[in-house]
Order: structure tokens, then sequence, then C-alpha cells
């Protein structure tokens, strides 16, 4: 009985620690992918002669420079692995 509820709750604690990693990992994304949007949007309804004054290398520069990349998203794995220093990331490039 007790060992079924210790499994029950573990259960309950693994989901909610997934969800929250998952909500968590979304929220971040569309903010960056709304700031970018807006930034390219922004960008494009710029006159001719603002790109005439500002060379190309220097807005890209800045716009790259400005928008932070994606980080690591670290994986929960078991815990004897992780006292042994051994960790499990998940990385993606920016592009």
């Amino acid at each position: 009985m007790i060992a079924t509820a210790y499994i029950g709750v573990a259960v309950v604690e693994g989901m909610v620690s997934g969800t929250d990693q998952y909500l968590s990992t979304w929220v971040g994304e569309r903010f960056i992918l709304n700031l970018r949007n807006r930034l390219f949007i922004h960008l494009h309804q710029q006159s001719p002669g603002f790109f005439e004054r500002h060379q190309l290398g220097d807005i890209l520069s800045r716009l790259i420079g400005s928008s932070p990349p994606r980080p690591a998203m670290p994986v929960r794995c078991d815990p004897a692995k992780r006292e042994a220093g051994s960790h499990l990331k998940i990385t993606w490039s920016s592009r």
C-alpha cells in the first residue's frame, strides 16, 4: 500500500516537473520568436535612406548580437548518473 502510494507520488512529481519544463521552454521560445519577428518587421519598414546611412554588416551584427541564442536545456537524469558527473543535455542551434 505504501509502496504504491510512493510510486504514484513519484509519477505525479515527474509529470508535473516535465510539464513545468515544457511550458517554461515553450514560453521562452515564443517570446524570442515574437521579439525577432517584430524586429524584422521593423527593419522591413525602414526607408531606403536608412540602409544607405547604415552599413549592412553593422545592422546584421547588431541584429545577431542583440537577440540571445537558445541556451542548452538540461534534461533530468538518473540521480546515480548525476552524482557520477555525467549530464545529458539537449542543444540546438539558433538558426
